[in-house]
């Protein structure tokens, strides 16, 4: 079985980025290494929408039950918490998720300059 030439870590022969560190495992086509790398970046940014969204609505939810039912029973209205804990794990998966679109962006800029005029990073202006 081979190893990623930049962590040690066990890959299969089929993969193109290390599962471990995310580096490129091939360095001969360029345009396929900036096309993986955009389809990475697109894929974290749907999570990372998706995360936000699901933290922002249970977070809610729960604040809402939790509040509602605190003034009728008090085991019912720590059920409500159990929604905010569940978001704030969503919210922490998504600020997991943007630094590793960060990185991502990063080994994109690594490309030169033609890769940072095509490429708009969001939040970027």
């Amino acid at each position: 079985m081979p190893y990623c030439h930049h962590c040690r870590t066990k890959i299969d022969e089929v993969d193109v980025f290390c599962p471990e560190c995310d580096r490129s495992l091939v360095g001969e086509d360029r345009r396929w290494q900036e096309f993986k790398l955009r389809e990475s970046i697109d894929i974290l940014r749907y999570r990372i929408d998706a995360y936000v969204a699901w933290a922002t609505i249970l977070v809610t939810v729960g604040l809402l039950i939790g509040g509602a039912l605190l003034f009728s029973s008090y085991l019912e209205g720590l059920f409500g918490i159990a929604f905010v804990c569940f978001g704030v794990g969503f919210a922490a998966s998504a600020k997991r998720n943007q630094r590793k679109s960060d990185t991502l962006w990063e080994q994109l800029g690594q490309f030169g300059p033609d890769t940072s005029r095509t490429a708009i990073r969001p939040g970027s202006g």
